[in-house]
Formats: C-alpha cells, structure tokens, sequence
C-alpha cells in the first residue's frame, strides 16, 4: 500500500482585512485539498514525542519515521542547504 502525507506545517495564518477578514488559505481556492479531504482519511497524531521542543523540526522529522532517540542530534537548516532545497521559512522542501 502507498501512502501521500500531507502536513499542513506554516499553513496557520492572520485573518488579513483585504481577504474580508479571512485567512489566505480561508479565501484560496484549494480543490485538491478539498478532494483529498473528502475521500481521504484524516485523524490526530502526536508528532512530537514528549521531552522534545515541539517544533516543526521534530514534528515533521517524526512524522516521517526518523527515530529522534537513536540520532545524537538533528539536522539543522544550514546543513538541509547542502542537500535539499529550503524554503524561505526554513523548511527542507
């Protein structure tokens, strides 16, 4: 079986008075999303493992699998620079 993780990380936004006081995702039009909501499953995960800072870093690293206990420290974005693109917020695309 495949499976496709969407993670909605940085997707939380301001309600912006140009967008009638919604948010930009409120007022985008998204009917891919909208498809996978629909026909998908959704559901509730711990992502980040207690006694670690609950970050984007180790939220998406858990989520993927990588065993955060085994490794003595994580990567930073400087060193995802070298082998992955990185977005303007600093997530490894």
């Amino acid at each position: 079986m495949k499976y496709i993780i969407v993670l909605g990380d940085g997707m939380a936004d301001e309600p912006i008075g140009n967008l009638g006081g919604r948010t930009p995702l409120q007022a985008a039009d998204t009917p891919a999303m909208d498809w996978l909501a629909a026909h998908g499953r959704c559901g509730l995960l711990k992502t980040v493992p207690d006694g670690y800072h609950p970050g984007s870093e180790i939220a998406n690293l858990s989520v993927l699998g990588y065993d955060l206990d085994r490794g003595s420290r994580l990567v930073g974005s400087g060193e995802y620079g070298s082998r992955y693109r990185v977005g303007r917020d600093g997530d490894a695309l």
